[in-house]
């Protein structure tokens, strides 16, 4: 491949720039005033689209701050089901919302009634953490007064281990209630009275976290798609 004659370029150029000189020379000095605003200002708005299209770029690149702070600091989850929805990822966290508090919701998803609410800069513990088909991250909590849920685990931040003292672990338990229908229904929260989708006794279910309820510990688990929490009472 021939190279171009960079001798011949340089001719080219510098007679368009003694042409240009020529041309400019004859103008009067309010033709030349208006051609420099006018060269000024194209050079103006070519570097304002130059800083528009950087800064774009470099918000596109980056990641967002809380995500990646909840996913960083997180421990790596321990997942006990065969779904891979629902891991014993808990632990102590910090609420990081920007100003508003962090709501907390009935069940494992941002449509759903919200049962109560943490405030920024609060630590709280979530007893399990549920993905949703979407990738989203909700974790089970138990507030100081009482309300429990589930919140956004992309607004929170992890801080330690829990501490909790249970009896009980995780691990597979067998259902074993001693109701007349021989099923153990689920609840959406320990100790509610609102009673879920029912599990034969003799299922095997895999319990991933532990709660203190004011009757019993509760275990939660999955269920055919469901999550829920089940009394140790009725688990072998």
């Amino acid at each position: 491949m021939k190279l171009p004659d960079i001798n011949k370029i340089k001719d080219k150029i510098g007679a368009h720039i003694r042409t240009f000189k020529i041309k400019f020379s004859k103008l009067d000095s309010r033709e030349k005033n208006n051609f420099i605003l006018i060269v000024s200002g194209g050079l103006i708005v070519l570097a304002v689209i130059i800083a528009i299209i950087g800064n774009v770029a470099s918000k596109s690149n980056k990641p967002d701050v809380q995500e990646s702070i909840a996913e960083t600091n997180a421990p790596v989850a321990n997942d006990t089901t065969s779904s891979n929805t629902i891991s014993s990822n808990g632990g102590i966290y910090k609420v990081i919302t920007q100003n508003d508090p962090l709501t907390i919701r009935l069940l494992p998803d941002a449509s759903t009634t919200a049962v109560g609410s943490l405030a920024k800069g609060s630590q709280v513990e979530i007893l399990g953490v549920y993905t949703d088909d979407n990738g989203n991250k909700f974790g089970f909590v138990v507030a100081p007064d009482d309300a429990s849920g589930w919140v956004n685990m992309q607004y929170t931040e992890y801080v330690s281990p829990s501490t909790t003292p249970t009896t009980h672990g995780i691990g597979t338990y067998t259902v074993n209630s001693s109701t007349s229908d021989n099923a153990l229904n689920m609840r959406r929260r320990p100790d509610d009275s609102n009673l879920g989708d029912p599990i034969p006794n003799g299922t095997q279910v895999n319990v991933i976290s532990v709660c203190q309820g004011k009757t019993c510990e509760w275990g939660l688990v999955e269920y055919e798609g469901q999550v829920g929490w089940l009394p140790f009472t009725a688990l072998n």
